[in-house]
C-alpha cells in the first residue's frame, strides 16, 4: 500500500531509458513519444510567456560562433549572440528551448501567494554555507534543531539495552527496533514526504542484518547483536541513541548503512568505508570532524560509493540510493586548506614550477592541483571537419612534487602558456586535495548512471568543510534530463535530476542566522553540475570545482538565499557555445536549465556574491530567470534588503528583485563574462542592480544584458581576448531586447570589436513606450584599443555620455503625482531627481501599482487616518535609487481613499473589514516640511537593510535603526523622524500584472 501510494505521488509508470544526443531516439514523458533530433533542430518548445517573439535560428547558413557582435541589424538578439564577422556555421540550429515565461507571472491573490513551484523529486541545489566571515559558521551544537524535519510524529526512542544486559534483553531490544515504525514526516508538504520515505525505504529496520546494540567501536563484535561485525553485503543499521565510531580501513563491502543514532569517525588515524548506500535520518547524525576536532592533518578518511552496477529499480523506484543522502545532522571537517589562489609570475609552457606570494594554507607535497588555462575557444567552427566542435581546454593537472618559499614545484612541466593580457591579471591555481574524501569506486569503469551521488536532504544541520567530492554525480547535463515524476516508467539508466555531487536538496529557507556551510571543499569530475544550492539558505566559501558539465556551482529554483564568496569554477563544459537561454528547455514538463557550460548560474538574486572566479567556461556567471512549467519558486520578501518595496507581498517572483551585492567576481578564458536573462524587464520598483568591481578577461564578450532593466554596473575591468580563426571579440558590454534603465560608469573596456552596443528594441510592448524608453548613461568609461567602434547604436537624443564633472547632479528626491486609489489601485508616477540628474519615475517601461490586496493589507498592518475636514488617507513609502552612487533612499508619501472606499473601512462583508482606525489627523505643510501629524513626508531618508547581512566581509549584524534610534538621530542630526508603523511599499508584482497584455 505505501509503494502503491509513493508510485502514485511521483507518476511512476510507463517505459523510459538512457537518452542520447548522437543518435536519433525516442523518450517517454507523461506518455508522449518525443523523438531527440541529432542534429538538435528544436524549434521551439517554450510556453508562450516570454515576450521575445520566437526562438527560431535566426543565423545565416554560414555563421560561424556565437558572439553578440553585431546587433544593429534586426534579428533577434535574444537568442543569437554568434560571431557575425565569419562565414561558417557553427550555431548548430537550437532554435530555442526555453519556455519564455509569462511576464506577469500570477500575483492576483496577494493573500498567499504561495509557491506552486516545490519541487517534483528534484530541484536540488548543493548550499554552501561558508565559513567564518561575520562568523557565518554556526557555533551551536548540530543537535539543536533548524532543520524542517517537519516536526511531525517523532517516533519514542527505544532505550537501548546497556552494559551488562542479557542475551534475552538484547534480542528484544532489537526486536523493538525491528519493529519500530518509520517517523511521519512533513505532513505539509507531500513532495517531502515521498522524498524522505523513498529514502527510508531503501534501509527498512526490520531488514537489517548487522545491528548495533552499544556505544562502541565499528570493529568491535561487542558492539553488534550476536557479536557479528558488519561484513560484505550487509545492512547495517545504528540505532537512535546509540553511537558508533569508524576507525579502521575496512575492507567489507557493506550494502546499506542506516544511521538513526551517530556514526563518527576517528580524527587521528587512517579510516576507509565502501558501501552502496548510506541514510542518516533525522535523528541520525554523520560526524567525519569538526570545527573543534577536524581530521587531522597526516590522517585520512575515505568514503567509496561501491560501484555495484546498475540500481534496482524495483528496490529503489527513484533513483536515489547509491550514495551518501542525509536527512539529519551532518558534520565533515577535514585539514584546513586554501582552495585557490593566485600566482605572482605568469606560467609558461615548459616551466614546473610556480610562485605565489605566499604559500596557500594547508598545500602540500603530493597534492593534485589545476592550473587554469588563459585561452579557451569551447565549441566553435572547425574548418577541417566543416563543422562546430569542441576545443579542450588549456587547464593543466600538475601533482606537487616540492614546495621551497614561495614556489611550488611540479611533477611535470607545463604544456600551455598561461599568460595574461596585464601584469594585474594574473591565472587562478587551485587545490583538489583533502585528507576527507568521497568518491565512486573504479569511477572509470562505470557507467554514468552507476555513479555515486550526496544528497543533504530537508536539513540545514550541514556544516561540510574541506573534503574532496571526486568522480560523484549521475545526473547527466549533456543529455536531456527529467525530475523523477516526469518518466512514465524508471529505468536503471533514466537520467534522473537531482543526483549531483554535492547537493543541498530543499533543506529550507527560513531561517537565515544558522544557514548550511559549505567551506573549502573540492568538487572533482562530474557529468552534471558540481555544488548544487537548491530551496535552501546556504554559505559557500573557498569551494573548487573542476571539470563538471552544464555548470560548476548552481542555485536551482530562486528563491536560495545565502552567501557565495571566494570560490572558483574551473572547465565546465556545455552542450554549446550558444545563447544562456537556446541551450536551456523549459516547457510543461522539462525544467532542465544551466546545460551549456557555466561557472556560477543563479536560477535566483538573493544570494550575495563576492570574490569568486570562473575559468575556462562559456558565461562565467549567469543570472536566469523564466519558469516554464512553475517548478522555480518564488523568493521569499522578507530575505531581500528592503522588503518594503512589495507592499506587504511575502512572495515575489524571482526576476522582481534586483542583485544587490554581485562584487568582486572574475571571470578569464571564457566565451562571455557575465550574461543576464529576464522573462520580463519590468520589476515594479525602482531598487536598482548593483554590478561593482567585476572583471573579465580573455573573454570574447564581457557583459550581455537583455529583457532586464535598472542596472548599475560599476567599476567594470572588461579585456578581450586574442582574436583566433572563427573566434572573433564582440561586445566589452552589450544589450539585447527590452532592455531599458542602464548606467555604465567608472569602468575600462579594452580590445572588443565594440566598446558597449547601446542596443534599442522593444518587442511585445504597449504602445505607449517605444525606444525613446531605452536610454542609456555612460560616466567616465574609459574604450581603449576598440575596433570599430566605442558605442554602437549611440543616440545622442536618448543616451547620454560624459564625465562625472558633466551631470546634472541633483539632492535624491521624488516629485510624485497625487497618489490616490483608482479603480481599486494606486498607481505611483512622477519625476526623479539624483547624482546624475532628472527623469521620469519610475523609467523605461516598468509601472509601480500598488493591488487591490496590497491596499487591504497595509489598511489592516499600518491603518489610515481621516483629516479634520473628512478625507481617508494612509501612508506609504516609495523607494528609489541614485543612478550615480547606488544609494537606496524612499520617501514616505500619503494615499487619499476614494470616498466608496473610506465608507467601506471597518464594515463587514468587505475586504476592508480589519482596516486600523488612526484617528483624526490632519496633513499639514510647515516651512521646513510637508508633515502627517509628526511623520515627515516626502523627503528623502537614505533606507537602511532589514534584513541580517550574510556576507563574509561584515563581522557584524546589520539590523534596521528602532523608531527611538530614528528619532534621535532626527533631534541631532536634523534628518526627518520615521515611524517604523508605516505602510509597506509598492509590488513590482502588481505592475507586472497591470503591464501583462501589453509585454504577451
Amino acid at each position: 500500500m505505501i509503494w502503491a501510494m509513493l508510485l502514485s505521488l511521483f507518476g511512476v509508470v510507463g517505459a523510459s531509458g538512457a537518452f542520447s544526443k548522437s543518435t536519433a531516439q525516442t523518450r517517454s514523458v507523461k506518455g508522449r513519444v518525443v523523438e531527440d533530433d541529432p542534429v538538435e533542430d528544436h524549434t521551439d518548445h517554450t510556453a508562450d510567456d516570454d515576450m521575445s517573439e520566437d526562438h527560431t535560428d535566426h543565423t545565416v547558413d554560414e555563421d560561424t560562433s556565437e558572439d553578440h557582435t553585431d546587433h544593429s541589424t534586426d534579428e533577434d538578439m535574444s537568442e543569437d549572440h554568434t560571431d557575425h564577422t565569419t562565414d561558417e556555421d557553427t550555431s548548430e540550429d537550437h532554435a530555442d528551448h526555453t519556455t519564455d515565461e509569462d511576464t506577469s507571472e500570477d500575483h492576483a491573490d496577494h493573500t498567499t501567494d504561495e509557491d506552486t513551484s516545490e519541487d517534483h523529486a528534484d530541484h536540488t541545489t548543493d548550499e554552501d554555507t561558508s565559513e567564518d566571515h561575520a562568523d557565518h559558521t554556526t557555533d551551536e551544537d548540530m543537535s539543536e534543531d533548524h532543520a524542517d524535519h517537519g516536526a511531525d510524529d517523532h517516533t519514542a526512542t527505544i532505550t537501548p539495552p546497556g552494559e551488562g544486559a542479557s542475551v534475552a534483553e538484547i534480542a528484544a531490544y532489537v526486536d523493538a527496533v525491528r519493529a519500530q515504525p518509520e517517523a511521519h514526516m512533513h505532513d505539509d508538504d507531500s513532495d517531502k514526504m515521498a522524498e524522505h520515505m523513498a529514502a527510508m525505504d531503501l534501509t527498512p529496520r526490520d531488514e537489517a542484518t548487522h545491528i548495533a546494540v552499544s556505544d562502541g567501536d565499528w570493529f568491535d563484535a561487542n558492539t553488534w547483536h550476536n557479536g557479528e561485525v558488519p561484513s560484505d553485503d550487509a545492512r547495517v543499521l545504528i540505532p537512535e541513541g546509540l553511537s558508533v565510531n569508524y576507525d579502521d580501513l575496512g575492507e567489507a563491502r557493506l550494502f546499506t548503512v542506516r544511521v538513526d543514532g551517530e556514526l563518527t569517525f576517528a580524527t587521528d588515524q587512517d579510516s576507509e568505508i565502501t558501501f552502496d548506500t548510506l541514510i542518516v535520518s533525522t535523528t541520525g547524525r554523520l560526524e567525519i570532524g569538526t570545527e573543534e576536532a577536524p581530521i587531522e592533518q597526516g590522517y585520512s578518511v575515505e568514503l567509496i560509493v561501491a560501484n555495484n552496477g546498475p540500481i534496482d529499480v524495483e528496490w529503489d523506484p527513484m533513483l536515489l540510493s547509491r550514495g551518501i543522502v542525509s536527512h539529519g545532522d551532518a558534520s565533515i571537517h577535514g585539514a584546513v586548506k586554501d582552495s585557490h589562489e593566485k600566482v605572482i609570475d605568469d606560467p609558461m609552457a615548459g616551466d614546473n614550477t610556480l610562485t605565489f606570494d605566499e604559500i596557500p594554507e594547508g598545500w602540500e607535497i603530493g597534492d593534485t592541483i589545476v592550473i587554469a588555462g588563459t585561452s579557451y575557444e569551447g565549441h566553435k567552427w572547425d574548418n577541417d571537419i566543416k563543422a562546430v566542435r569542441h576545443y579542450e581546454s588549456e587547464d593543466e593537472v600538475r601533482v606537487i612534487t616540492d614546495i621551497v618559499d614561495g614556489t611550488v614545484h611540479l611533477d611535470t612541466a607545463l604544456e600551455y602558456d598561461h599568460d595574461a593580457p596585464r601584469d594585474d591579471l594574473q591565472t587562478s591555481v587551485a587545490n583538489y586535495t583533502r585528507n576527507v574524501t568521497v568518491g565512486t569506486e573504479d569511477p572509470d569503469d562505470a557507467e554514468v548512471h552507476e555513479r555515486g551521488h550526496v544528497m543533504f536532504m530537508h536539513s540545514d544541520e550541514v556544516d561540510v568543510r574541506y573534503a574532496a567530492f571526486n568522480d560523484l554525480g549521475r545526473t547527466d547535463k549533456s543529455e536531456d534530463s527529467f525530475q523523477v515524476d516526469d518518466f512514465d516508467t524508471i529505468e536503471s539508466d533514466s537520467n534522473v535530476q537531482g543526483r549531483y555531487s554535492l547537493h543541498l536538496h530543499r533543506t529550507g529557507v527560513d531561517d537565515l542566522d544558522n544557514p548550511t556551510q559549505l567551506i573549502g571543499n573540492a568538487v572533482w569530475g562530474s557529468p552534471g553540475w558540481g555544488y548544487v544550492h537548491h530551496d535552501s539558505n546556504a554559505v559557500l566559501e573557498n569551494n573548487a570545482s573542476f571539470d563538471t558539465f552544464g555548470a560548476g556551482f548552481v542555485a536551482e529554483t530562486g528563491n536560495e538565499t545565502g552567501v557565495w564568496s571566494d570560490n572558483i569554477a574551473i572547465y565546465a563544459e556545455g552542450e554549446s557555445w550558444q545563447a544562456v537561454k537556446n541551450i536551456t528547455e523549459l516547457s510543461d514538463d522539462v525544467f532542465d536549465t544551466a546545460k551549456g557550460g557555466h561557472g556560477f548560474w543563479f536560477q535566483g538574486r538573493l544570494i550575495e556574491t563576492t570574490d569568486n572566479v570562473a575559468a575556462s567556461v562559456n558565461v562565467g556567471f549567469v543570472y536566469f530567470h523564466r519558469n516554464g512549467d512553475d517548478r522555480e519558486i518564488d523568493s521569499d520578501t522578507s530575505a531581500f534588503e528592503y522588503p518594503d518595496v512589495f507592499f506587504g507581498d511575502e512572495t515575489t517572483h524571482n526576476g522582481s528583485v534586483p542583485i544587490l551585492d554581485f562584487s568582486g567576481n572574475e571571470t578569464f578564458a571564457a566565451h562571455e563574462g557575465l550574461h543576464v536573462v529576464k522573462a520580463n524587464p519590468n520589476q515594479g520598483h525602482d531598487v536598482w542592480s548593483h554590478i561593482d568591481d567585476f572583471t573579465a578577461w580573455n573573454v570574447q564578450n564581457g557583459v550581455w544584458l537583455e529583457y532586464t532593466s535598472h542596472y548599475i554596473l560599476s567599476d567594470l575591468d572588461l579585456v578581450a581576448k586574442e582574436d583566433t580563426a572563427f573566434s572573433a571579440s564582440g561586445n566589452g558590454i552589450g544589450f539585447g531586447k527590452n532592455v531599458s534603465e542602464i548606467v555604465i560608469t567608472d569602468s575600462d573596456i579594452s580590445g572588443f570589436n565594440v566598446g558597449a552596443n547601446l542596443y534599442k528594441q522593444l518587442i511585445n510592448m504597449n504602445d505607449a513606450f517605444g525606444v525613446e524608453d531605452q536610454g542609456y548613461i555612460v560616466i567616465d568609461t574609459e574604450f581603449t584599443d576598440i575596433k570599430d567602434t566605442d558605442l554602437q547604436n549611440y543616440d545622442p537624443l536618448i543616451d547620454w555620455v560624459g564625465t562625472t564633472d558633466d551631470l546634472d547632479a541633483q539632492s535624491p528626491n521624488l516629485t510624485l503625482n497625487p497618489l490616490s486609489i483608482v479603480n481599486g489601485k494606486v498607481s505611483i508616477s512622477g519625476a526623479k531627481s539624483d547624482g546624475v540628474g532628472e527623469t521620469d519615475f519610475p523609467g523605461g517601461t516598468d509601472g509601480i501599482v500598488m493591488d487591490h490586496w496590497n491596499i487591504v493589507n497595509t489598511l489592516e498592518d499600518k491603518g489610515y487616518w481621516t483629516t479634520s475636514e473628512g478625507d481617508a488617507y494612509f501612508l506609504t513609502d516609495v523607494y528609489f535609487t541614485d543612478r550615480a552612487t547606488g544609494d537606496v533612499y524612499f520617501e514616505t508619501h500619503s494615499v487619499y481613499i476614494e470616498d466608496n472606499i473610506a465608507s467601506k473601512l471597518g464594515e463587514p462583508w468587505w475586504d476592508y473589514k480589519n482596516a486600523q482606525d488612526n484617528g483624526v489627523q490632519d496633513i499639514t505643510q510647515t516651512a521646513d516640511g510637508h508633515y502627517a501629524g509628526d511623520i515627515v513626508l516626502d523627503k528623502a531618508v537614505l533606507a537602511t537593510s532589514t534584513v541580517s547581512s550574510q556576507d563574509a566581509e561584515h563581522d557584524e549584524m546589520t539590523e534596521a535603526p528602532t523608531e527611538a534610534e530614528i528619532l534621535w538621530t532626527t533631534l541631532t542630526e536634523g534628518q526627518p523622524v520615521m515611524d517604523e508603523m508605516l505602510p509597506a511599499a509598492s509590488d513590482p508584482d502588481m505592475s507586472q500584472t497591470a503591464n501583462e497584455e501589453a509585454f504577451l
